[in-house]
């Protein structure tokens, strides 16, 4: 008898077990079950990101970027698989997509590193010109921030224990390019907007989490998902100089990728950059 009631309470159990699979295996699958309300954290919860947050990133409530550390706690990999997941519930998150990239790893890249060195060793009287240069947009974070702050140059010995430019082009150095003049300034001239907006592609984003965790305001504006965003790096002008270093007074179009996509069948189509 005590071994057929044993059965039964298994059998109930398993049976429980399975709906409470079902149940959460549909909820994970309907967009429309998401919440809002969801995204809210508790107290202890708050205290537990921030503390993460705070691990060897620059935060600075004066600061005119911040590490993509701030931004991992919420757009990275969710252990319990309920957000930045796909329709299957595979994880999708957008901060180990962007962290493998040439852009978060452009202020590492040997390679660009070995090229400034050589362009240092031709041009040694515009050594720190032609460093600021290359960082400002190998590694904007660090270098605005250095120019906001009223320095000259943002050196390759400036970047090396900066970790606001190591950070690359990261969430922020391209969350916060603002619409002045976008489209029409290159070479590095990126037209920061410093009233801590973040710019996003998606209207009426909730505002309360982003606020609370780093002090950003989410806002809405068509340009994030215009190819001129990208403009002010993707097109690139020097000013030449002969081998001793005479500038010719000419300028040197190293790249123009902007400016080919402007005259390409892509262009055409609509097809922007970010497609």
């Amino acid at each position: 008898m005590r071994y057929r009631n044993l059965l039964i309470i298994l059998g109930v159990s398993v049976t429980v077990m399975a709906l409470s699979v079902f149940v959460a295996g549909s909820q994970l699958k309907s967009p429309e079950k998401f919440s809002n309300s969801k995204a809210f954290h508790s107290q202890k919860e708050i205290q537990k990101l921030k503390q993460l947050i705070g691990v060897n990133s620059p935060i600075d409530s004066g600061e005119y970027f911040l590490h993509s550390d701030n931004c991992k706690t919420c757009h990275g990999k969710d252990t319990a698989a309920y957000a930045n997941i796909d329709y299957s519930g595979q994880d999708v998150n957008l901060f180990d997509d962007w962290e493998s990239t040439m852009m978060a790893n452009s202020a590492k890249d040997p390679l660009w590193r070995a090229k400034v060195s050589h362009e240092i060793l031709v041009n040694p009287a515009h050594s720190n010109e032609l460093q600021d240069k290359c960082t400002s947009c190998h590694a904007p974070q660090g270098h605005f921030t250095a120019h906001f702050k009223g320095n000259a140059f943002y050196t390759i010995n400036d970047l090396i224990n900066d970790t606001l430019g190591l950070d690359g082009v990261a969430c922020v150095s391209c969350h916060t390019i603002g619409t002045n003049g976008l489209g029409a300034l290159f070479s590095g001239n990126i037209p920061y907007d410093t009233t801590r907006k973040i710019f996003g592609p998606f209207q009426n984003p909730v505002m309360g989490p982003m606020q609370l965790y780093v002090g950003f305001t989410p806002t809405y504006s068509a340009h994030m998902s215009e190819s001129r965003v990208c403009s002010p790096c993707h097109t690139l002008q020097t000013n030449s100089a002969d081998l001793s270093g005479v500038p010719t007074g000419k300028t040197f179009i190293e790249q123009a990728t902007y400016h080919e996509y402007n005259n390409s069948a892509f262009f055409q189509e609509n097809t922007t950059c970010q497609k």
